[in-house]
């Protein structure tokens, strides 16, 4: 939760996308940080965050001082697609679970959605992958065979114990 607030103040422009297994996960995420962002200290060294799009699926900060399409905050799920949006950054939250992996299919719809989303971040984007490992076919198995070099898998921590 803190990230997104963090880079939003730093930089309110920004056009974040909060991406989950599932879609209403990411709404739960949302629902914490519009708790953050109008309660606590916040709003008083930063002043109202509330604008008049604040809602379930998305919201646009106050502070934001260049007009874009994309929300400074959207969410999204596996199951849906952002079309004709583009993003600064990309936070992809526990894309697999056993209900995804079960399958290579099943598996191989997360690395294509992983995949789609790449076309709408921006060229100087980030994209923050946090998740956890269930088969060799899942996400992050894609990500460590097929998107990292040779020294940034010898440099890799899986944090395995």
């Amino acid at each position: 939760m803190a990230y997104p607030i963090h880079l939003l103040l730093k930089n309110p422009n920004l056009r974040i996308l909060i991406d989950s297994e599932l879609y209403t996960n990411s709404c739960t995420f949302l629902r914490e940080i519009k708790q953050h962002l109008t309660g606590g200290v916040l709003p008083k060294l930063f002043g109202d965050f509330k604008s008049k799009t604040w809602n379930e699926g998305e919201i646009i900060i106050n502070q934001r001082t260049i007009p874009k399409k994309e929300a400074s905050i959207t969410v999204g799920g596996v199951s849906t697609t952002k079309v004709g949006q583009h993003y600064d950054v990309i936070i992809g939250d526990d894309y697999n679970s056993p209900a995804n992996t079960n399958t290579p299919e099943n598996a191989a719809k997360v690395v294509e959605h992983f995949q789609m989303n790449t076309s709408i971040l921006e060229p100087t984007g980030t994209y923050v992958i946090i998740g956890t490992r269930y088969a060799a076919t899942d996400l992050i198995g894609h990500i460590i065979d097929n998107e990292l070099t040779k020294e940034q898998k010898e440099n890799l921590n899986l944090g395995v114990v």
